[in-house]
């Protein structure tokens, strides 16, 4: 630590908060985390929307090759001419895609045109359900909350005032660390979309949907849909866990989190899971767990047992909690035995020197019921007794 005040502050909180240290860490490591995922998923989605142009140009081509000229005259046939239950699944479909993304165009277009040679809605149907549903497309907008998120956290991580400062750490940790989960979840998932898409595309270069309607579905469903479904929460979280072990992470305040579960990896085909979502907790509801707002800290943190030691040689052996930072500073302290409150005041003895230690430090103590005074008094810690 330097020799500013706020070092000095800082110095004094860590002293009687031993875990804030830890806790700060934690949450910079965290919030490191998340800017990681989220500058490596920026990085992925260019990628992705580089080969926009060439995907739209095979979709375009092969609607020309089946007597359209653009994806709204296939829409508008479907919406004139299909009836019942075919309708209403083609109105489903349209309602939850968007004509503007290139890869809701290519669900469109391999839907629209199987329709409108059979009369029937199916093609496409299993990366449809795949991309509507919790590992969907949708989820890359989410990014633009996560990032929200970190700057909340800094916010709280910005505090420096001890108890304050854990409080505040300890928010910024469960959001953060369910912020983190959502990044990676988001990052995993565009890789295999960016993985798939390509091989989406190729189908529109020598396959005709019209002479067999399922054949896209059989051709690409059950490997995107294997792929999309491996990057389930529990298998991200258990990806985090592995890489807080090899950086030894403090981790004794994180939220609690789904059990984990190992995945293996299946070669050949495998049978779609029909798996429920599994929703993020509300980061933003109150935290009701044993780390929450407000919870006890761990035996002995907010206490110390000092040796102050005046000018004149005098000890006086004191059991104290810390009541109040009032700057970087400046606190006030009160003897748990004897009641007495005292206002207390840091400063470096040499200035022209980094604080280290405590006993780089002289400290001046009041008594603030009797008023008195010892100034540059040297400290001492001593193992509670209280």
């Amino acid at each position: 630590m330097g020799n500013s005040p706020s070092s000095i502050g800082t110095s004094i909180g860590d002293t009687f908060y031993p875990s804030n240290p830890d806790r700060r860490n934690r949450a910079q490591q965290l919030q490191r985390d998340v800017e990681m995922y989220v500058s490596r998923f920026n990085e992925e989605k260019q990628k992705l929307d580089s080969l926009e142009p060439a995907v739209r140009q095979r979709i375009e081509r092969y609607l020309s090759q089946h007597g359209y000229q653009t994806l709204q005259q296939l829409i508008d046939k479907n919406d004139a001419t299909l009836k019942g239950d075919a309708m209403e699944s083609w109105k489903q479909l349209k309602a939850s895609l968007s004509t503007e993304h290139f890869i809701d165009q290519l669900i469109l277009t391999v839907t629209g045109l199987t329709a409108a040679a059979t009369g029937v809605v199916v093609g496409g149907l299993v990366l449809f359900g795949v991309m509507s549903g919790p590992v969907g497309w949708a989820i890359f907008a989410g990014v633009g909350e996560i990032m929200g998120f970190l700057a909340v956290a800094a916010v709280f991580m910005a505090v420096i005032e001890a108890a304050k400062e854990r409080e505040n750490l300890q928010q910024a940790i469960n959001k953060l660390y369910y912020a983190r989960i959502d990044a990676l979840t988001t990052l995993r998932k565009l890789e295999v979309y960016q993985k798939w898409v390509v091989e989406f595309s190729d189908f529109f270069k020598d396959e005709w949907v019209d002479l067999s309607p399922d054949i896209f579905d059989k051709k690409f469903g059950k490997g995107f849909a294997g792929d999309a479904w491996q990057y389930d929460r529990n298998t991200i979280i258990s990806e985090l866990q592995d890489h807080d072990d090899e950086v030894h992470a403090w981790k004794d305040e994180d939220p609690e989190h789904p059990a984990r579960t190992h995945v293996e990896h299946v070669d050949g085909p495998i049978d779609i899971p029909q798996m429920a979502a599994q929703a993020a907790p509300d980061i933003n509801a109150p935290n009701t767990s044993s780390t929450s707002l407000g919870g006890a800290p761990s035996p002995g943190e907010g206490k110390l047992h000092l040796l102050v030691t005046d000018t004149l040689g005098t000890k006086k052996d004191m059991n104290v909690a810390l009541e109040k930072v009032l700057s970087p500073h400046d606190f006030v302290i009160v003897d748990i035995e004897k009641k007495d409150t005292f206002g207390v005041t840091a400063a470096a003895v040499d200035t022209s020197k980094a604080v280290q230690a405590l006993s780089d430090l002289k400290f001046g103590f009041t008594n603030l019921a009797t008023h008195a005074v010892s100034m540059d008094c040297k400290v001492t810690l001593l193992p509670i007794t209280v």
